[in-house]
C-alpha cells in the first residue's frame, strides 16, 4: 500500500534532504502523496515520511503523516486493517476520515499506556508511532511479515524504512555485503532473517516493539492466539466446516476497499479455492493468469481455462517465452538484495498487467501451502519419520539406479540429522551444513520452519517487491489472522493425515473443483532449466565462464560448472541451483 521511512538522529547531524531522496527512491510504493514531518526534540530528531498509495480510502484526510491539532501523536503506516471498523466501535473511537489508518492512530495511543490491549488488529501493517509528549515509539509488522519494514541501528541514528535500497538512497549508510548471507542463499534461496545480505541491517520482527527514550528502555510484545481449540475439536467434519467457514470470512474482509480486488490464478489448489469460495460469496473476482509457451513444462494453462469456465471468472493472460528471459538482469537489479523463486519474474509481469489495467490489488494464495502441508518435501519428510532406518538402508540400495528430480532430492538428502532442511535446501553446496538451526525432528517443527523462514524471506518478500514495483499490494487471505490461528492449532499430523493439503482439496471438491485437486503440485516459476538447454540462450550461462565474476569468490567455479554440465547433459535436473547462481552472480556483478 505504501512506504514508510523513519529516521531518528541523535547528533542532529541529518538533513531533510536524505528523508526527501529516501522518498523519492520509493515513490512507487506509493505516488497519490509523498509527504514528510520534522519533529525536534532536546536530544534528538525525529523524521517521519511516506508514500501514499490510497486503496481503503480516498478522503484526504487520510494522508500521512498522521496526526492532530495538537500534534502530539504521529503515525506512519503500511498496509490495511481489516477489522478497524470493529475497533471503532469497540472503543469508541471518532474516526472522522473513516480510514483504518485514523483508527489506528487512536489505537495506538491506548497501546502505548497499556501494552496489555496489544492483538487487537486484523491485517497487515508495518509502522511507526511516535507519542512527542511522553518520548515513546512504538514499530510493528503484522503476525506472519506481510509487509517490510527494515532497520539499522547505532549510537548517532536509527532508520527504519520499507526498503533495503532506501537506507543507500538516503546518504547515510553505504552498502557492505554480509558474507554469510552467501552461504545462506545458496543453501536456502534467500538470507536467514533477522538477517539480510547487508551487515547491521535487520528485518524488523514479527511483533511490536516500544520505545521510551527518556527510559533508554525497548520492550517487545509479541502475538498469541486470539481463539484457541481444544483437541476434542480434531474431527474431519469440524474441521472442513471451520476452515470453509474462516476462509470465506477472510474473503469477505479482504474485499472490501475502495479498489476491487483482482486475483492471481495459476489453477492450482489455493487460487481456484479462492475464487470458487469469492464466486459462492456473490464476489466477481477477475483474475491474472501466467501462460508459459513451452509445451509440457506447465499443466497451470490448461487448468486455468477449467476454472474460468466452472466459476466463470474473467481470465486475462500473461503470456511469456524465452526472449522474456531478457528481462532478468534489468529486475535483478532492482532487488535490494537476492531471492532465488524464478516466480519473481512471474510475478512481475502479472503485476504489470494488472497495474496497467487500472488495479491496485491483487490477491495471492501464498501462506496455504506452509499452514495447510503442500509441499512434496512435507510429504517426503512423514515418510522419512516412518521408518528412518529403514530409508537410510535403502538410499545405499539405490544409490546408482536413474531417478526423477524428486526421487533423488529424497534419497540423496536422508540422513542422520536435519533431513528436513536437506530437503528444504538447494544442492549447490556439498555437504550441507545447516548450522543455523537445532535439529528439526517432527512435523510440527517443518511446517514452523516453513512460516518462519521461507514464507517470509522468499514468498511474501517476491509479492511485496514485485507488487509494489507496480504500485500494486498483494493480499493473502490465506494468512487472515482468525485463520492463521486456526489452522497452526490443527497438529501437523491431521493437516497431513489424507495427503497433501487434503483439508483445502477437500473444500475444493465441495464446491465444484474436483477436478483441480488431482493435479500435480507446480510453482509459478518460469521455465528455466529448459532455457539452459537451448544454445540460443547462452547469455544465462555466460556468467559460468567469468573467471572474475564476484560469485566465485564465495563459490568454486567448477562446482558450477559441474552442475551446468550435468543438467545441460540430462544426468541431472539442477535447475533451482543454476537458477540461484546465475542470479547471484548477476546481483554481484551489477551491485
Amino acid at each position: 500500500m505504501c512506504g514508510l521511512h523513519c529516521v531518528i538522529d541523535f547528533a542532529y547531524k541529518v538533513l531533510p534532504t536524505s528523508i526527501e531522496k529516501m522518498l523519492a527512491n520509493t515513490l512507487h510504493r506509493g505516488s497519490d502523496a509523498t509527504e514528510y514531518t520534522t519533529i525536534q526534540e532536546n536530544d534528538y530528531q525525529i523524521f517521519l515520511g511516506h508514500n501514499l498509495l490510497q486503496i481503503n480510502t480516498t478522503n484526504p484526510l487520510a494522508t500521512q503523516p498522521f496526526s492532530d491539532e495538537q500534534k502530539r501523536f504521529w503515525l506512519i503506516f503500511n498496509g490495511e486493517i481489516y477489522n478497524f471498523k470493529e475497533i471503532d466501535r469497540k472503543f469508541n473511537f471518532e474516526n472522522k476520515s473513516q480510514s483504518d489508518t485514523e483508527t489506528l492512530w487512536n489505537y495506538l495511543q491506548k497501546v502505548s499506556e497499556n501494552p496489555a490491549l496489544w492483538g487487537e488488529l486484523e491485517g497487515i501493517f508495518a509502522f511507526i508511532f511516535y507519542d512527542n509528549q511522553r518520548k515513546i515509539l512504538l514499530s510493528a509488522r503484522d503476525e506472519w511479515g506481510v509487509k517490510p519494514l527494515y532497520l539499522y541501528q547505532d549510537t548517532q541514528k536509527w532508520i527504519f524504512t520499507s526498503e533495503v535500497q532506501s537506507f543507500w538512497a538516503s546518504g547515510l549508510l553505504s552498502p557492505q555485503i554480509r558474507k554469510s548471507a552467501i552461504t545462506e542463499y545458496v543453501l536456502y534461496k534467500f538470507a536467514l532473517p533477522p538477517n539480510t545480505f547487508f551487515e547491521k541491517i535487520h528485518i524488523h520482527p514479527t511483533a511490536l516493539r516500544i520505545y521510551s527514550f527518556e527510559k533508554d528502555q525497548a520492550r517487545e510484545f509479541s502475538y498469541s492466539f486470539k481463539k484457541a481449540y481444544v483437541s476434542a475439536d480434531w474431527n474431519k467434519s469440524f474441521i472442513l466446516g471451520q476452515t470453509e467457514h474462516l476462509l470465506e470470512q477472510a474473503i469477505h474482509n479482504q474485499v472490501q476497499g475502495a479498489y476491487a480486488p483482482a486475483l492471481l490464478l495459476s489453477g492450482g489448489v489455493d487460487s481456484t479455492l479462492l475464487l470458487a469460495l469469492a464466486k459462492k460469496l456473490g464476489y466477481e473476482l477477475p483474475a491474472f493468469s501466467f501462460w508459459v509457451s513451452e509445451p509440457k513444462f506447465t499443466q497451470d494453462n490448461f487448468f486455468t481455462q477449467k476454472a474460468q469456465k466452472i466459476y466463470g471468472a474473467k481470465v486475462e493472460k500473461v503470456e511469456i517465452n524465452e526472449k522474456d528471459a531478457t528481462l532478468l538482469p534489468e529486475l535483478i537489479c532492482k532487488m535490494d538484495y537476492p531471492v532465488a523463486d524464478s516466480a519473481f519474474l512471474a510475478t512481475f509481469l502479472l503485476s504489470q498487467k494488472a497495474h496497467w489495467q487500472g488495479f491496485r490489488v491483487l490477491w495471492s494464495g501464498a501462506g496455504a501451502d506452509e499452514l495447510f502441508a503442500g509441499y512434496h518435501r512435507h510429504w517426503a519428510f512423514k515418510l522419512y519419520l516412518t521408518m528412518p532406518k529403514w530409508w537410510l538402508k535403502l538410499k545405499k540400495i539405490f544409490t546408482f539406479l536413474p531417478k526423477n528430480r524428486l526421487q533423488r532430492k529424497f534419497l540423496e538428502n536422508i540422513s542422520y540429522s536435519q533431513t528436513f532442511l536437506n530437503f528444504a535446501s538447494l544442492d549447490i553446496l556439498q555437504p550441507k551444513k545447516h548450522s543455523n538451526f537445532a535439529e528439526i525432528s517432527n512435523l510440527q517443527e517443518a511446517l514452523q520452519w516453513e512460516m518462519k523462514y521461507y514464507l517470509q524471506a522468499d514468498l511474501l518478500k517476491i509479492n511485496d517487491l514485485w507488487g509494489m514495483r507496480n504500485s500494486l499490494e498483494i493480499r493473502v487471505p490465506y494468512l487472515d489472522k482468525n485463520l492463521s490461528d486456526w489452522a497452526l492449532q490443527i497438529p501437523a499430523e491431521i493437516r497431513l493425515k489424507h495427503g497433501k493439503k487434503w483439508i483445502l482439496k477437500e473444500i475444493l471438491r465441495k464446491n465444484k473443483g474436483e477436478i483441480f485437486t488431482s493435479r500435480k503440485k507446480e510453482g509459478l516459476g518460469i521455465p528455466f532449466g529448459i532455457w539452459l538447454k537451448k544454445t540460443s540462450n547462452k547469455h544465462l550461462w555466460a556468467f559460468v565462464d567469468e573467471k572474475q565474476n564476484p560469485l566465485f569468490e564465495f563459490i568454486s567455479q567448477e562446482r558450477v560448472k559441474f552442475l551446468l554440465h550435468n543438467h545441460q547433459h540430462h544426468k541431472a535436473d539442477f535447475t533451482s541451483e543454476l537458477f540461484a547462481l546465475y542470479v547471484l552472480a548477476e546481483w554481484l556483478k551489477q551491485k
